[in-house]
C-alpha cells in the first residue's frame, strides 16, 4: 500500500503557477484598454473592480501568511541580535568616547606647547637680530644695521612637534561638524520648506493656502480609485 504524500511539492508542484498564469491574462487585458467614449470608460473601470483587483487580492492572499512569518522570524532573529549586540556597541561607543576626548586633549596640549616653541624661537631669533644689528653698527655699516632691526624676524623651531597618540589597529581622523547657534542668520539656500506642514495648509484650505504659504501653486491632478 502507498501512503500518501502530503507535502507541499506533491500537492502542488509549482504553487504560484496558477497566480502567474491569471496574472498574466490580466496584464494582456489591460494592455488592450483604449479609452475613447463612455462605454470604453465604464469597460475600464470594470477591469479595475473584476479582474485587477482580485488578482490583486488573491497575490495578497498568497502572500501575506508567508510575509508574516517571515517579518516575525527576522524580527526575532534582530531582537536577539541586538540583545548581543547591545552591551558591546555601548562598551565601543564609550571606549571610542574617552579616546576622542584624549585626542582632543592632547591636540590641545600640542598647539600650547608649539605656541611656546614659537615665541621661545622668535625671542631668540630678535635676540640674535639685535646682537647682530649692534655689531654692524660699531663696525660703521649703520644702513645694514636698520636692515637688520626692520627686517621680519623668522624664528627657527628647533624641538620637533609631539606625536599624536597611536594604538595599533586603531586610526583617527578629525570630521569637520557643524552646531546651529542663530536660525535666523542662516542664507535662505540653506532652508528647506517644511513640504508635510505645506500639504496639510492646501489640505485644509485649498486654493487659500497659496496666499498663506507663498511661493506655491496650487493645482489638482485626478486620482482614481477602484473598489475591490
Amino acid at each position: 500500500m502507498v501512503m500518501p504524500d502530503d507535502s507541499d511539492k506533491a500537492r502542488d508542484p509549482d504553487p504560484f503557477a496558477a497566480i502567474e498564469e491569471s496574472t498574466a491574462l490580466v496584464v494582456t487585458e489591460a494592455q488592450g484598454i483604449t479609452i475613447t467614449d463612455q462605454d470604453s470608460y465604464g469597460y475600464a473601470g470594470s477591469f479595475l473592480t473584476e479582474s485587477l483587483k482580485p488578482a490583486l487580492q488573491q497575490i495578497e492572499a498568497r502572500f501575506r501568511p508567508m510575509q508574516r512569518a517571515a517579518d516575525a522570524s527576522k524580527k526575532e532573529i534582530l531582537n536577539q541580535r541586538r540583545a548581543l549586540e547591545g552591551p558591546l556597541k555601548e562598551a565601543e561607543l564609550i571606549t571610542k568616547q574617552l579616546m576622542g576626548v584624549f585626542v582632543i586633549e592632547q591636540r590641545r596640549i600640542a598647539a600650547e606647547a608649539e605656541a611656546e616653541r614659537q615665541r621661545v624661537a622668535r625671542e631668540e631669533a630678535e635676540t640674535a637680530a639685535l646682537a647682530e644689528a649692534a655689531r654692524l653698527e660699531e663696525a660703521g655699516h649703520t644702513e645694514a644695521a636698520e636692515e637688520m632691526i626692520t627686517a621680519p624676524v623668522v624664528p627657527v623651531v628647533s624641538a620637533p612637534p609631539p606625536e599624536a597618540p597611536k594604538a595599533d589597529g586603531v586610526s583617527v581622523r578629525m570630521i569637520t561638524k557643524f552646531r546651529i547657534i542663530n536660525l535666523a542668520k542662516i542664507d535662505r539656500k540653506f532652508l528647506i520648506p517644511d513640504e508635510k506642514k505645506i500639504r496639510q495648509i492646501v489640505n485644509g484650505f485649498g486654493a487659500d493656502a497659496a496666499e498663506m504659504v507663498g511661493g506655491i501653486e496650487i493645482y489638482s491632478v485626478p486620482s482614481v480609485s477602484a473598489r475591490s
